[in-house]
């Protein structure tokens, strides 16, 4: 039975150290921007009118986004850190488009 010789094994762990650092990086990035906590925001509120069983309204400066205990909202394209958050009035899925 043949074994791997160690170059094999440096060349896979460097492989595997690269995309984990260039992962981490990623996702450090992603979850650290403005853009990251208003979804956090409206995932939470929607989460809770669904638990609660009662209305939850977002707001931030002017915008108001409600959240009704089915899931459905009224819908928002939210202007973010250079991106774009919208918030789909039917099933209340949140997107960050770029």
């Amino acid at each position: 039975m043949r074994g791997h010789t160690l170059i094999e094994l440096l060349v896979v762990l460097t492989i595997i150290g690269l995309v984990a650092s260039v992962s981490v990086l990623t996702w450090r990035s992603d979850h650290a921007s403005p853009t990251f906590a208003v979804v956090r925001e409206l995932r939470a509120a929607r989460a809770d009118a669904v638990r609660s069983g009662r209305p939850i309204v977002w707001r931030q400066g002017e915008l108001a986004v409600r959240f009704e205990p089915d899931g459905s909202n009224s819908g928002a394209r939210i202007a973010s850190d250079g991106a774009v958050v919208l918030v789909d009035a039917l099933t209340g899925d949140v997107h960050v488009v770029r």
